[in-house]
């Protein structure tokens, strides 16, 4: 069964790269894109071929698709419906108020890929 790198801390990371043999500042490049948002490992571009060879092979990033959009005609609030390649699906909420931007996820999921979706969609609502 493949890992899902996203779903893995800092340390279970470097744990996981220094057990099969990759220097722990490895471990560091790899947290680096995946907080940049990357969805591959071939846009990881400063990887030795052979790690890259390794995550291809025993791991996977999830990316969450838009499966469903919904738009309010009131009030603006969107509501997304996000599916995972495992057949999961979450539903979030993006809600606008007088001062104040909302972006709404069920506290079931924590998931590591909902904040840094989070901080982007802050910017871009925001103008940025």
């Amino acid at each position: 069964m493949k890992t899902d790198l996203k779903s893995l801390t800092s340390a279970e990371l470097t744990s996981f790269l220094t057990e099969n043999g990759f220097p722990k500042f490895r471990a560091r490049q790899v947290t680096d894109w995946l907080k940049k948002g990357v969805a591959s490992v071939e846009d990881m571009r400063n990887l030795p071929a052979d790690l890259k060879e390794f995550i291809q092979h025993y791991c996977y990033i999830s990316v969450a698709t838009i499966e469903k959009k919904l738009v309010s005609r009131y009030d603006k609030t969107v509501k997304y419906l996000f599916c995972f390649a495992d057949g999961e699906c979450v539903e979030a909420v993006v809600m606008y108020t007088v001062t104040v931007f909302r972006f709404a996820f069920p506290r079931r999921l924590a998931a590591k890929w909902a904040a840094p979706f989070a901080l982007r969609a802050k910017a871009v609502f925001r103008g940025r």
